[in-house]
């Protein structure tokens, strides 16, 4: 399923029309697919998935759907953050206390399937919106200046040789954290990592 939504996106982003009509045939095979054998296991029909999906449109977009209507942007975003957050609330009420509640998180509900650059983005996006972002570009850059040379120093405690397979903790830390900065540089600067 990923792979053909990933085709999907890949005939969006190139505006190739004809073959964005095969892809989203693709993708919608594995939906009809999936839902045929959760109806036969008596979990869910494809009804069910379409019934779902327009409740989810008509519930997160109360500015497109509901009797006051978003005049920029902005207040569209607000108003389908405040949607959702009312939707993980309901969720989450009524159901029974667990022995040791967890807090509430501002990172609760991203999915850890996503791909990294793509949660690496998330992350970013719920850590601005909390107030908790760069000031300035520059300051971005010296953070990947800093991951830049501790992987360095990582990389001289532990050489690795060209094509090796060998996997040091501290490497692959290291690199994560550059990837992190790098995934939110791309963030700051509004492109897709």
């Amino acid at each position: 399923m990923l792979e053909e939504a990933y085709e999907v996106v890949d005939a969006v982003t190139s505006r190739d029309f004809d073959g964005l009509a095969e892809e989203l045939g693709d993708l919608l095979f594995q939906v009809v697919f999936y839902s045929r054998l959760a109806e036969e296991e008596q979990r869910f029909t494809l009804d069910d998935v379409i019934e779902r999906v327009v409740a989810k449109l008509v519930r997160r977009h109360p500015h497109v759907f509901g009797p006051v209507r978003a005049r920029t942007p902005e207040e569209a975003l607000q108003s389908w953050t405040a949607a959702k957050a009312a939707e993980r609330e309901s969720k989450t009420a009524g159901k029974p206390e667990s022995p040791e509640p967890r807090a509430k998180s501002l990172l609760d509900g991203i999915t850890p399937a996503l791909p990294s650059t793509l949660e690496a983005h998330e992350l970013g996006v719920r850590a601005a919106a909390a107030g908790f972002d760069w000031p300035r570009v520059e300051d971005l850059l010296s953070k990947i200046e800093e991951e830049v040379d501790e992987l360095r120093e990582e990389l001289g405690r532990e050489p690795i040789a060209t094509g090796s397979r060998t996997r040091s903790p501290g490497i692959e830390e290291e690199v994560g954290d550059l990837m992190f900065a790098v995934a939110n540089l791309a963030r700051y600067l509004r492109f897709d990592p």
